[in-house]
């Protein structure tokens, strides 16, 4: 069972797979992970604090490495099946949406976590690996945002992945999905410039990844035409915004002094074992944070630091935003700015809470029941 949890991510892909193969109804498959893994997540959602610790570190990468091959197969039958649904004498849209939807769900998860863990690898095969899984986000660039700068900079004002109180999931998605990108890009013309090079030299990553997201576009029109270029290209644009909205739970609200040392206290972790598993535990969030080499089985889940609900149950409330805010991100934040936050932190809380309108909860006497900070 060990090994086998971490195969989820490739059914839901397969799933995928074999509703675009079948056509009619069934391309809704990929799509109907979604309530899918709602309905698992919420059947077990007491977290899981235990450790995987595999021992055979080769056979817990076969699901990673197998899902390139799964999502290459995905995305081609779902341009194929766009394709002969354009050609039909009757015209279906929702068959349409459902090719749509799937491929940019499943864009997302699993491909999403399956691309982050290992593009942390070291070593060219796992990183090649990632930069075509990042095809399906249509950005293979925004992990360089992710490397170089949110890993220094999390929890800090300037990073663009830490969504700031009272900012809703509809607004955090677009601000990072637009400054992560530009932060990539600007990283990377800092990187070549050292070197001498332009920004679009081939030695240069956003080269290499526009080229490639191009050539995808041209085989994708290869398989089902212009129809289908256009429509996985809305499904890539769609896939890299449900990544930002995953992305805008795992440091919420969370503050810390720009160039200060980083502690687990600056991640929150989502420990629901469903989630765990079918993400490659980058939900286990504390200790990926605290190093960022250690691969996803090793990851040690930490009772001690900041925690959140099911990431499934926080994405659901937050589609509302005065839900999330007064059932779950507030009492969460003021739990963490009692009991966690450094003084200095508590003082760029009380900022961040008059800025967002929320309640002082860090007057004189909230502070008297604080505890010692994380």
């Amino acid at each position: 069972m060990g090994y086998l949890r971490y195969y989820l991510g490739n059914v839901f892909t397969l799933l995928g797979v074999v509703g675009f193969a079948l056509g009619g109804s069934w391309v809704w498959l990929g799509a109907a992970t979604f309530p899918l893994l709602v309905a698992l997540d919420l059947s077990f959602i007491r977290p899981d604090f235990s450790e995987r610790n595999l021992r055979h570190p080769r056979l817990a990468d076969v699901p990673l490495y197998l899902h390139l091959p799964l999502q290459v197969a995905l995305m081609a039958l779902a341009a194929r099946r766009i394709g002969l649904i354009v050609a039909a004498d009757v015209f279906s849209p929702g068959q349409l949406a459902g090719c749509v939807l799937g491929a940019a769900w499943l864009g997302t998860l699993p491909n999403g976590p399956a691309a982050h863990e290992l593009f942390h690898r070291r070593g060219p095969l796992p990183r090649l690996v990632a930069h075509l899984m990042t095809v399906a986000v249509g950005d293979p660039v925004r992990r360089l945002a992710h490397l170089r700068g949110h890993h220094v900079q999390f929890g800090e004002g300037a990073d663009p992945d830490t969504a700031r109180r009272g900012e809703t999931l509809y607004a955090f998605v677009l601000r990072a999905g637009i400054f992560s990108s530009v932060y990539g890009y600007r990283s990377e013309r800092h990187r070549l410039a050292l070197a001498g090079r332009w920004l679009f030299s081939w030695r240069g990553d956003p080269a290499r990844s526009v080229a490639l997201v191009l050539a995808a576009l041209a085989g994708l029109y290869a398989l089902g035409g212009w129809a289908a270029a256009g429509l996985m290209a809305l499904a890539f644009i769609l896939s890299r915004l449900l990544l930002e909205g995953f992305n805008y739970f795992q440091h919420y609200g969370l503050v810390r002094v720009p160039g200060s040392r980083h502690a687990t206290r600056h991640t929150w972790s989502h420990l629901s074992p469903v989630v765990r598993a079918v993400s490659f535990e980058i939900t286990n969030h504390a200790h990926h944070h605290m190093d960022q080499g250690v691969p996803f089985h090793r990851l040690h889940p930490d009772p001690q630091a900041p925690q959140m609900p099911s990431i499934v149950l926080c994405f659901l409330a937050a589609l509302v935003p005065p839900v999330w805010f007064r059932f779950i991100a507030m009492p969460r934040l003021r739990q963490w700015d009692l009991s966690f936050a450094t003084p200095e932190e508590r003082a760029l809380a009380a900022k961040a809470n008059a800025a967002a309108g929320w309640p002082d909860w860090l007057s004189p006497p909230s502070l008297a029941q604080a505890g010692s900070p994380g």
